[in-house]
């Protein structure tokens, strides 16, 4: 029994570090989301950082990649820019996978999500 103990524990806390990974990927995916829309909508400096910070809270109240395209599908609107859904959702991925593969490289995202 003592074997299935073990067992359980180890998918446990394998699958506390697959979340937290997950949560830091896509918390620095939608960070560079907003940073990527920030300088589409002519944000700089420190209005682009602050636009990026909104996005990626914007993910934590409703955690779902349609309700952030959402957001900035807004804001580009807003600004005039000219961006299909279809590219967003791409480079929404883009960042996703570049993000994952680049914590994944560091140690399972041992730095921050700031």
């Amino acid at each position: 029994m003592k074997s299935f103990d073990d067992r359980k524990k180890a998918f446990e806390r394998q699958f506390v570090r697959d979340a937290d990974l997950e949560f830091k990927v896509e918390c620095k995916a939608c960070k560079k989301l907003g940073l990527y829309i920030a300088g589409l909508i002519g944000l700089e400096g420190d209005q682009a950082a602050a636009y990026a910070a909104e996005v990626v809270a914007a993910n934590l109240e409703l955690p779902a990649p349609q309700d952030i395209l959402g957001k900035v599908r807004v804001d580009l609107d807003r600004h005039g820019v000219h961006i299909s859904d279809r590219i967003l959702r791409l480079q929404l991925e883009k960042f996703i996978e570049e993000t994952r593969e680049l914590l994944i490289e560091e140690g399972n995202g041992a730095e921050d999500t700031k």
